[in-house]
């Protein structure tokens, strides 16, 4: 509620003074003959509010922001000289300007036309069409994929190895098929002496189980 309080009362007092300056600079174009009279406060009045305009909302710095700031500024002071102008030249009974001021009256139309270009073009230049303002781009942390934990695998110990090796080396024998120690110590990665060992130690025993069986069989 306050800020709409504040509004209306900034809105009122704007109103209020561009009607007054309206009416001034509208008389003080009428003392120079210049037709149509109510366009010179619009050249003057109006440049004003646009360069304020484009003054507050670019980046401080800028060429743009500069030369907004001074057109501003002039703007309102000529305003306010025309103001005073017309006053004082009414009070004093003027209906006429001379050539002089007529011609400095005159001026400010072209002299606004220039303004508000060369304003166009450094905006422009500034934020060239197709190009919008972005926000820097933020990057987002990625993520790591969590880590499978890996399964440590106990090395065999070399008794073990041994005992899986006299194993295979059995059920090898047992049917039939041909292995020799060092292919059996390559494949269970054992010294290559151990692998002919157990070979030796598998043929004897299975040379005495034939023997004995032989025995029993007579």
């Amino acid at each position: 509620m306050r800020r709409v309080a504040q509004l209306a009362l900034m809105s009122v007092v704007a109103v209020a003074a561009a009607w007054m300056s309206f009416s001034a600079l509208t008389g003080l174009a009428r003392l120079a003959h210049i037709w149509p009279p109510y366009l010179l406060p619009v050249a003057v009045d109006a440049y004003a509010v646009a360069a304020t305009v484009t003054w507050l909302a670019s980046p401080k710095g800028t060429a743009v922001r500069r030369w907004s700031a001074a057109n501003s500024l002039g703007a309102i002071l000529t305003s306010i000289a025309g103001n005073s102008a017309y006053h004082g030249l009414t009070e004093a009974g003027v209906e006429h300007l001379s050539w002089v001021l007529a011609a400095a009256v005159a001026a400010v139309a072209p002299l606004a036309l220039w303004l508000v270009i060369h304003l166009h073009g450094l905006v422009t230049a500034s934020n060239p069409p197709g190009v919008a303002r972005t926000a820097p781009a933020q990057t987002t942390p990625a993520i790591p994929k969590p880590t499978q934990p890996r399964t440590h695998r106990k090395p065999t110990s070399p008794t073990g190895k041994t005992a899986a090796a006299r194993t295979h080396a059995a059920a090898e024998l047992a049917a039939g098929r041909a292995l020799t120690g060092g292919q059996l110590a390559r494949q269970f990665a054992i010294d290559p002496s151990l692998g002919r060992r157990i070979m030796r130690e598998l043929a004897t025993a299975t040379n005495g189980n034939r023997a004995h069986t032989d025995g029993h069989a007579q």
